[in-house]
């Protein structure tokens, strides 16, 4: 018998009238991704940002970038004009309520722990709490400790926790909350 390739995510919330703002860092600018002029930069970005995280990773492809609305995307631009990160954010209707999800973050390997995250997160809660959304939602790999205890850093509280088949990672869009889950634990 074959064993199944499983893994665990942590469905994550948080009432963004609780957000926690942090200091941020003013070395950077954070605005819309321009699409005619930076898809695969972007592109690039993304697949790095993730290569070495402990995340299962999904390469984005340009065709899976076009199906996201560029209103979602934030990237954060160095002083030099350098993309070093992105956090890509959207509503949903779910059980009648609107709510912001955290599709997909992250940060150059170059530019970690420098405040890119923090202050792409910042920038995503507040543009979502600017668009009357009260509850965040994001899905984080369980393994990732580093990006379970910075979502934590805002306020963010462990929902309940999914178990996710191996091989439906696979076919995920890399932004949205359509994977198949096998199992609801706790909740």
């Amino acid at each position: 018998m074959q064993s199944r390739v499983t893994y665990l995510y942590y469905i994550m919330t948080l009432d963004l009238e609780s957000l926690k703002i942090p200091e941020i860092s003013s070395k950077m600018k954070i605005r819309n991704i321009d699409k005619t002029r930076e898809k695969d930069i972007f592109i690039d970005l993304f697949n790095r940002s993730f290569t070495y995280s402990k995340n299962p990773f999904i390469p984005l492809t340009l065709g899976e970038l076009d199906e996201v609305p560029a209103e979602d995307i934030f990237v954060a631009e160095n002083k030099e004009g350098k993309l070093v990160g992105f956090i890509i954010v959207n509503i949903e209707e779910r059980e009648g309520e609107r709510i912001g999800l955290i599709s997909q973050i992250g940060v150059h390997p170059s530019f970690r722990k420098s405040g890119v995250a923090t202050a792409l997160a910042v920038h995503g809660g507040l543009y979502l709490k600017d668009k009357g959304i009260k509850k965040w939602i994001c899905e984080v790999y369980s393994e990732n400790l580093s990006a379970v205890n910075f979502i934590k850093s805002f306020g963010f509280k462990i929902e309940k926790e999914v178990v996710v088949v191996g091989s439906e990672i696979r076919n995920v869009k890399p932004f949205y909350s359509d994977i198949t889950f096998i199992e609801r634990l706790g909740g």
